[in-house]
């Protein structure tokens, strides 16, 4: 009996069997698909062929596009364009060509708060206190960060000419050759002849380190650190305040350095059609750090990596949190590029949970559940608004590449640490950590108060003391205004130019398109929140009614 005689024919029958079956489901679904989109394809043709003006479609795909993930209502979930694709690319993996300098605005221009380590900016340089006048001929005076940004990025090995004014005056013209980027994640206590350092007692082997986010080069980073310190650290510090996450691989991979065994994070799709999707990480033997005591300080903006980090550490490490509990952004975001390129599509695919089982997430519908990180018992440090920008101004001097470095004058103990970097959360880990590494346990510290029943009134002291900052703020502004217009400065502005004694009653304002074409007209009835929303607008009277 020939048996592929037989068989053959078999196989030929059962799979025209199973195309029968579901070939008609296939087609059906793919039917609903296509009349998803018959609408909008519907809609596109009408605005095409009947809209008073010429449409553009690029921009109507865009914003089809950004409309179909805005329906989500999440956050994480994000359509970027092409022209945002390099930007938010670079913020990703912390790669870009340019000069590799940390700035921000100031006296209406471009400050070089600090150069990166080993940067082009520094090569040429540049250190911080700088203040750019022009770049590449162009005047930086009124020009937006980003506009700046624009002129100093490059393509590598071409020049940029900036013109710079010293914090003594002194003004000169500097050139800066593009090269590539890779801002590091891992920063120290303070510099030294432009140099982080890193211990706070070098004699006991107490040493500290920021991370400020979670990029590719982030484990690496660490790895370098461990092993130019490993032979005499005995304790570290891990600064997490102010990080807002990054690569899930960067954070698994920083928890393995310090875990010898035990899950690291689960990931859980919310949908049953997707549970084979579920997965959990777990450390592997074999690093130096695995037995090292360490404190991981973190507050309301430490986020994703970094509660993943911070829990799996406080599970199965010799660690202990501190600080306030975290952010509670516990979702894993997956990035596809679009064809054609079309940009690219952030998308939310799974929650993180801790090693214990806790969703990470903080979640709308469940506004009772746990949530994010909490800091160990006996070990919550609150911190208001004030008192974190005191800290990271008082921070700056210490931490930024200048020609005059602040004087260090004594140990980097917690007294100094409290009176000169007004932080004094990280002088209770300091506290805490020596205690550790002083008797070989962790001290016994009473219990701190149920943080899930003081979160609300904690947020709501936070945002009265944000507003006290912002109102004392728009005071000094509002001041400056009036003493500028007094001067014949500024152009009236909303409802300045008419008299102090009239009496304004409802508001009407009409909407044109570019055609001057009347798109409607709406009214505000509160002539105090229509002066309001005008104040900063100049308006030109153009006729009497």
């Amino acid at each position: 009996m020939n048996i592929r005689k037989i068989v053959a024919p078999l196989l030929i029958a059962m799979l025209a069997m199973v195309l029968l079956l579901e070939l008609p489901q296939a087609i059906a679904a793919r039917s609903r698909d296509y009349d998803w989109y018959t609408p909008v394809i519907d809609v596109r043709t009408l605005l095409g062929d009947r809209y008073v003006r010429t449409i553009d479609p690029e921009a109507m795909q865009r914003a089809a596009l950004k409309a179909m993930v805005d329906s989500l209502d999440d956050p994480h979930t994000i359509y970027v364009a092409p022209a945002q694709q390099g930007v938010f690319e670079k913020e990703m993996s912390g790669r870009y060509t340019g000069i590799g300098a940390e700035i921000r605005p100031s006296q209406d221009r471009l400050l070089i708060v600090t150069p990166l380590d080993g940067s082009p900016a520094y090569d040429a340089g540049l250190r911080g206190g700088d203040l750019v006048l022009d770049i590449d001929g162009t005047d930086t005076h009124g020009l937006s960060s980003q506009d700046c940004v624009d002129l100093l990025l490059g393509k590598p090995g071409t020049t940029v000419g900036m013109r710079i004014r010293r914090p003594d005056g002194v003004e000169e013209d500097v050139e800066v050759v593009r090269g590539a980027i890779d801002a590091g994640t891992v920063e120290g206590l303070f510099r030294r002849d432009g140099q982080w350092r890193h211990w706070l007692d070098e004699d006991s082997g107490m040493a500290y380190l920021e991370l400020d986010q979670f990029t590719n080069s982030t484990p690496q980073e660490l790895v370098a650190f461990l092993h130019a310190h490993g032979e005499t650290l005995n304790g570290l510090i891990i600064d997490l305040r102010g990080n807002p996450g990054g690569a899930l691989p960067a954070a698994i991979d920083a928890a393995d350095l310090f875990l010898d065994n035990g899950p690291i994070v689960h990931i859980r799709p919310d949908r049953e059609d997707r549970a084979a999707e579920s997965r959990t990480y777990s450390a592997r033997p074999g690093h130096a750090a695995e037995q090292l005591p360490v404190v991981l300080l973190v507050d309301q903006h430490s986020a994703s990596a970094s509660e993943i980090l911070a829990g799996a550490l406080q599970h199965g490490g010799d660690a202990r949190v501190l600080g306030e509990r975290t952010f509670g952004k516990g979702t894993v975001q997956e990035v596809r590029p679009l064809d054609n390129n079309k940009g690219l599509v952030k998308f939310t695919t799974a929650h993180y949970a801790l090693p214990d089982g806790r969703i990470i997430q903080r979640r709308k519908d469940t506004p009772d559940a746990p949530w994010g990180v909490d800091p160990s018992d006996g070990c919550i440090v609150p911190e208001n608004e004030s008192q974190r920008l005191a800290r990271i101004q008082a921070r700056e001097p210490w931490r930024i590449i200048t020609r005059e470095e602040p004087v260090l004058d004594g140990a980097t103990d917690p007294q100094w640490i409290r009176d000169t970097l007004a932080d004094p959360a990280l002088a209770e880990a300091a506290q805490l950590l020596l205690a550790r590494l002083q008797n070989a346990a962790w001290p016994e510290l009473d219990d701190d108060a149920d943080q899930a029943f003081q979160l609300p009134s904690d947020e709501l002291t936070r945002a009265r003391s944000t507003q006290t900052l912002l109102l004392d703020r728009l005071t000094t502004v509002e001041s400056e205004i009036t003493r500028l217009t007094d001067a014949g400065i500024d152009a009236p502005r909303g409802f300045d130019a008419l008299p102090d004694d009239t009496r304004v009653g409802t508001v009407e304002v009409i909407l044109r398109d570019a055609d001057g074409v009347a798109l409607g007209t709406w009214r505000a009835d509160d002539p105090a929140v229509a002066r309001a929303a005008l104040s900063t607008t100049m308006l030109e009277k153009i006729g009497d009614t």
